[in-house]
C-alpha cells in the first residue's frame, strides 16, 4: 500500500519541463566578493595577533602622546602644545588625525587596568594603519581586477595582505604608511581608468596623509597633461574634418 504522503512523478512530461529550475550555482560575482571577504579575514586574523607587540617603542610612544593631546587639546593645538614631553607633531593633518581619532577612543574607554589587554591603547593606536591596509587591498582587487582580471585582482590584494614588510609597518610597528600607500594608489588608478580629474585630489589627500606623496606630483601632472593634449590633438582633427565635409558640401551645391 503506497503512503499517502510519498512523492510521485508528473505524469505530464511538457508541464515538468516547464517549472522552472533552481539554480545551485553561484555566480562568479558573488564568489569573488566572497573570495576577497576571506582574504581580507585572513589579513585582519593575522595582524590582530601581532597588534600587542611594542614594536619599535620610541615611535608608538610618540604616537600614543600625539592622540592624547590631540583628544585633549583639539588637533590644531596639539601642533603647538603637547601634554607631557612628547615631541611636537610632524606629520601632516591627516595622519595626525589617524592618531588623534584614536586618542578620542582611549579617552572614552575605563582605564586600562579595567578593561584588560583588549582593546589596549597599544592595539588602539595600530587600527588606522590596520584598516587603511584592508581598504588597499579591497582596491587592489577592484582596480587590477578591472584592468587584467578578476583572478589578477584577488591576487594582488592577497599578496599585499599577507606582504611581510606590509604587516610589519602597520600591525607592529604602527606607522601610518598605509593612509598614504591607499591615496597614492587611488590616484594612480584613477589615472589608468581614465578619471584623471580624481588623480589630483587623491595625491592631495596622500599627501595631507604623509609628505613623501609629493613624489607622485610630476607623475600625475605629466599624465594629465598628456591626456590633455591628446584630447586637443583629437578635437582640432575633428574640427578639420568637420571644416572639409562643410566646404566639400558647398562647393558641390555652387555646381
Amino acid at each position: 500500500m503506497d503512503r499517502p504522503d510519498a512523492p510521485h512523478a508528473d505524469p505530464d512530461p511538457a508541464r515538468a519541463a516547464a517549472r522552472p529550475r533552481v539554480s545551485t550555482r553561484i555566480r562568479p560575482g558573488v564568489r569573488r566578493w566572497a573570495v576577497l571577504a576571506a582574504v581580507l579575514a585572513l589579513a585582519l586574523a593575522v595582524r590582530l595577533p601581532l597588534a600587542p607587540h611594542p614594536g619599535f617603542e620610541p615611535d608608538v610612544a610618540i604616537n600614543k602622546g600625539w592622540a592624547t593631546s590631540g583628544a585633549r587639546l583639539g588637533l590644531a593645538r596639539s601642533y603647538v602644545e603637547q601634554v607631557g614631553d612628547t615631541m611636537l607633531p610632524n606629520y601632516p593633518p591627516l595622519g595626525l588625525a589617524a592618531f588623534v581619532a584614536v586618542g578620542h577612543v582611549e579617552e572614552r574607554l575605563p582605564p586600562a587596568d579595567a578593561r584588560g589587554a583588549w582593546p589596549s591603547f597599544q592595539v588602539l593606536i595600530k587600527l588606522p594603519a590596520i584598516a587603511f591596509d584592508l581598504a588597499t587591498a579591497v582596491l587592489l582587487a577592484l582596480v587590477v581586477g578591472r584592468l587584467a582580471s578578476p583572478r589578477a585582482g584577488l591576487a594582488a590584494a592577497l599578496l599585499h595582505a599577507l606582504h611581510p614588510a606590509v604587516l610589519y609597518d602597520s600591525a607592529v610597528w604602527g606607522q601610518v604608511d598605509s593612509i598614504f600607500t591607499f591615496f597614492s594608489l587611488a590616484s594612480l588608478s584613477a589615472l589608468a581608468l581614465g578619471r584623471g580629474a580624481l588623480a589630483p585630489p587623491l595625491l592631495a589627500l596622500a599627501v595631507l596623509a604623509k609628505p613623501q606623496g609629493l613624489i607622485l606630483g610630476p607623475l600625475v601632472v605629466f599624465a594629465l597633461l598628456r591626456r590633455a593634449s591628446r584630447r586637443s590633438h583629437a578635437t582640432r582633427r575633428s574640427a578639420r574634418r568637420c571644416c572639409a565635409s562643410t566646404r566639400a558640401r558647398s562647393t558641390s551645391t555652387q555646381r
